[in-house]
């Protein structure tokens, strides 16, 4: 029905085919159990902190396995995730960190966040095993909640964040998967930049399918040759 959000998609699928590979990042293979175990532990420790629909958790991560996984816990605890990549200068991050009022940031112990109010969460050291934080999290999301706030280039002036509602999302993935060929569990090359709003379909398209999603590094995404060889070592279906 239209009360879907995001997450309930992935829901979904683990329900259906808990045993199928969600995930593949170098040697890590989650399945789509252990996918939904992780987030909902993470979620449910942003919740502990505050997390709610109206609330912002940014995300600061090089690209791994990290990042689908930071993203889909903070749609499961109801807040909005804001896209930062950890490239950019201090100066740009602590300004769209302010800009955005981020209560929480999720990042990396090897990246240096520049002085900001949120509170930071460190994923490469969070005890993802806690089994008292694997339960579903309770949370009051609605579709009509926002589900990312990304940021523009700021080519033309000041960057500005632009948010989409579950909804927005949501319906573009119900009509992927009335698609015969969209609809396939495809393993799926997660390639675009997490700071531009078709990483959000690569990523939740493929889990709202029961697809495989595959995780490159920042270097393998800059090398053509690499990249090549990795879409047919790992048989990659789309891209």
């Amino acid at each position: 029905g239209a009360d879907v959000c995001v997450h309930h998609l992935v829901e979904a699928q683990a329900q259906k085919h808990p045993d199928s590979i969600a995930l593949t990042s170098g040697n890590l293979h989650l399945s789509y159990r252990e996918l939904n175990d992780r987030a909902n532990a993470l979620a449910n420790h942003l919740l502990s902190l505050g997390a709610a629909p109206g609330k912002r958790v940014a995300i600061c991560c090089k690209r791994s396995a990290d990042l689908p996984i930071a993203a889909l816990a903070t749609l499961k605890s109801g807040a909005c995730y804001v896209p930062v990549d950890p490239a950019y200068p201090d100066e740009r991050i602590q300004a769209m960190l302010d800009d955005a009022r981020a209560l929480i940031v999720i990042s990396q112990s090897d990246i240096q966040l520049p002085e900001h109010q949120a509170t930071a969460v460190l994923i490469d050291q969070f005890d993802f095993t806690q089994e008292q934080l694997q339960t579903q999290p309770e949370s009051p999301v609605s579709p009509a909640d926002a589900l990312y706030c990304i940021y523009t280039s700021g080519s033309t002036g000041k960057p500005k964040g632009v948010q989409l509602s579950h909804a927005g999302l949501a319906n573009l993935l119900r009509w992927q998967l009335q698609h015969k060929r969209l609809s396939q569990p495809a393993r799926t090359l997660q390639f675009a930049s997490f700071s531009f709003d078709v990483s959000f379909q690569e990523i939740f398209g493929t889990w709202s399918a029961g697809g495989e999603l595959i995780m490159i590094d920042e270097d393998q995404r800059q090398d053509l040759a690499a990249l090549a060889e990795l879409i047919s070592r790992e048989k990659v279906e789309r891209l």
